[in-house]
Formats: structure tokens, sequence, C-alpha cells
């Protein structure tokens, strides 16, 4: 079973980069398990390149801040609510594929704990998740569970 944000969350490990220096961190080892995978890899939900996961981050952060209530980057057959969600899917994958790339004998649960406990952006997501079951937004509010989970 894997733990949700709440389940999984402790005190860091290490104190957190900035989140566009942690994403910039990251991009070697996700390339190393793209490669040991052969191309496959979970990223691509939100038909965002991996080359534009700078601005899917910064968006993320104004958004969850409301100070952004939009993208130009979200595709027109895609809701702003299910944007949402698909950035962050694709996000998720992004770090935990990275994260197994380094340490493969991670089980889940250490991965998760990992991603909600050390990482700035974990921190984001519970911001994100937070701000979008405040939304008058039906459709917002519903997705905003799977943000943190």
């Amino acid at each position: 079973m894997v733990l949700s944000r709440t389940e999984s969350k402790r005190e860091a490990d290490t104190e957190k980069k900035d989140l566009l220096t942690e994403l910039s961190d990251l991009k070697a080892d996700y390339e190393k398990g793209l490669k040991a995978n052969k191309g496959r890899t979970a990223v691509g939900l939100s038909t965002i390149e991996t080359g534009l996961f700078h601005e899917v981050m910064e968006f993320l952060r104004q958004y969850s801040a409301g100070e952004l209530e939009d993208s130009v980057l979200r595709p027109q057959h895609f809701s702003l609510g299910h944007f949402v969600r698909y950035c962050v899917d694709d996000l998720k994958s992004y770090y935990l594929e990275s994260r197994i790339a380094v340490k493969p004998e991670a089980t889940m649960n250490e991965l998760y704990e990992w991603l909600w406990s050390d990482t700035s952006f974990g921190d984001l997501l519970g911001e994100l998740a937070d701000f979008m079951n405040n939304s008058d937004d039906k459709e917002v509010k519903a997705i905003a569970y799977g943000v943190a989970r």
C-alpha cells in the first residue's frame, strides 16, 4: 500500500532546495532512468515536454498562491482542473523515476516518503491541494484529492 502525503510526511532529512533548483538537479537522474528503461516513462499525461517543466512548476506555484488563474501551456481540450492534475501527475512521475534511478532498492513507501517530506515539490503539492480544496469550482475541488495522494 502506498502511503498518502498525510500518512508519510515526516521531518525532512536535509535542507530543502529552491523548487526550480530541485527540479533542475533531477534532470540527469531522470535521463539515467529513461535510458535504463529504454525510453519508457510515465511522464506525458499533460502533453507538456519535460523541457517546459520549469514553466509548469512556476505556474503551479503561482496558481496555488492565487496569483494566476490559468496557463498558456494548457491545451484547450483540458479543463483547468484536469490540466493541473495531469501536470502534477507528470511531475510526480518525473520525481519518482529520478529517485528510482539512483535508489533502485527503495520501496514505494520510501519513495513517497522522500517525495512528501524531503522535497520542495512535496510542500508545493500540499499547498496546491489546500488551495484547490478551497475552490468554488466543484471540478477543481474534486481533483484536489488526487494532488496530494
